[in-house]
């Protein structure tokens, strides 16, 4: 799939402009749109070896056209051996290098403008589209038996319809926004009401509060999410937080399954909203580890390719990586194993409300966890990628919308909390 192209923004368009002002940079290099960086760096240092104005001196010279040159030369290496640079100039700004040599800025703007709006829709559509692969990927995931995604999806239709049970949840999630732009508003007070704090430790206090309030807010958010996801039909927000997690009818008529020698019903369970908070965050990093080194290989292959194209193995692995499909389903089958042992903490949330009110256990570590599912009801190693199918195709719909995306991305991975 090809690359969606992203607007350039006004800070770009000056600095291209500025650098444009030199001429057009294919025709000034020699090279085509077609050139690669290893082509496009040679041109560049023909070019500056044969037009540096020492050697224009040593040749008797006096003029500057040595100098003028060489400041073309840079202007427009430093446009093509920049991605992002070239990535715009290509798309946006060469047909009006070619047509008449002067660039529009308005146009462009204009052009940019429109296009935000028509990506802002895509990238809205695209994760709308991945809604209801995630939500039939959790349930897959979550049950205690391997089971087709077919057959949970035929189910969940005829239980409460098509869209009310694809999209269950939605709602309350982007609700719960609020709470997240709440939470980023505080941190920027935060860090300002601080006393005493020099500019170099702005970032760390900052870095260190926003991961801890994520925790705190987010982490809440997705709990009851996918209890939602995973509940008959009937349970609403309120019946979740207030029954399944809080266990606030326990806690005042004390009808629950009681301790052998104890009168008294428990308090209000406060502790559930953060059931299995070290070992869900631990199974987060993990994945988050592993989107991160996918990347770095991406990176690897792609450079190596640069400087040596001719390589089967560069060559090769920098094709499949830059493919979607290639890089989503790669990803897809490292973390669903990740995903499977995740989602069993919410449904075991659920069940013990279930089973009649039952105390909670104790959560498992995550190893202790994966022993067990791997020996419970013959599940083997297969019931580690039971939901592949469902959770590939959520994955490709998130990508593509992280591609229509043109907001900068995000330092502390906000979507990690939500995987």
């Amino acid at each position: 799939m090809a690359k969606i192209i992203k607007p350039p923004t006004q800070e770009e368009m000056r600095d291209l402009s500025s650098l444009l002002s030199s001429g057009e940079p294919y025709e000034i290099l020699g090279c085509t749109q077609d050139s690669q960086h290893k082509e496009i760096t040679k041109r560049y240092r023909d070019l500056a070896r044969r037009h540096h104005p020492d050697k224009q001196q040593h040749r008797g010279s006096n003029n500057d056209d040595g100098g003028d040159m060489m400041t073309k030369i840079n202007n427009a290496y430093k446009i093509l051996s920049n991605d992002r640079f070239r990535e715009i100039y290509d798309v946006y700004l060469l047909p009006d290098m070619m047509e008449d040599g002067d660039i529009d800025s308005e146009k462009v703007y204009r052009d940019a403008k429109f296009n935000n709006v028509i990506l802002a829709s895509m990238a809205l559509f695209f994760n709308a589209l991945s809604i209801p692969f995630r939500n039939v990927s959790v349930i897959v995931q979550s049950n205690p038996f391997i089971i087709k995604p077919r057959q949970v999806l035929k189910s969940l239709i005829q239980g409460s319809g098509f869209f009310k049970s694809l999209f269950r949840g939605t709602t309350f999630l982007l609700s719960s926004s609020m709470l997240e732009l709440i939470r980023e508003e505080s941190i920027k007070r935060i860090t300002k009401s601080i006393p005493m704090m020099r500019d170099n430790q702005v970032p760390y206090i900052k870095s260190f509060i926003n991961i801890f309030t994520r925790a705190i807010v987010n982490f809440p958010i997705r709990l009851v999410g996918d209890i939602l996801i995973m509940s008959p039909p009937g349970y609403s927000v309120l019946k979740v937080i207030k029954d399944v997690i809080l266990r606030v009818d326990q806690a005042t008529t004390g009808n629950i399954i009681m301790a052998v020698g104890t009168s008294k019903a428990p308090s209000i369970q406060w502790k559930n909203l953060f059931y299995s908070l070290g070992y869900s965050l631990t199974l987060v990093y993990a994945k988050k580890l592993i989107k991160k080194g996918l990347k770095e290989f991406d990176r690897y292959t792609y450079q190596g390719y640069m400087k040596d194209p001719n390589n089967i193995f560069y060559r090769y692995s920098n094709y499949l990586m830059s493919n979607t499909l290639f890089r989503v389903g790669l990803q897809t089958i490292l973390v669903n194993p990740l995903d499977v042992l995740h989602a069993q903490y919410p449904r075991i949330l659920l069940d013990s409300w279930l089973q009649g009110g039952a105390p909670v256990p104790i959560a498992q570590n995550p190893i202790a966890l994966a022993i067990d599912i791997y020996r419970s009801n013959n599940n083997g190693i297969f019931k580690f990628f039971n939901g592949i199918i469902p959770l590939f195709f959520c994955k490709v719909f998130e990508d593509l919308s992280d591609q229509c995306d043109r907001e900068e991305e995000d330092q502390y991975d906000d979507d990690e909390f939500y995987a």
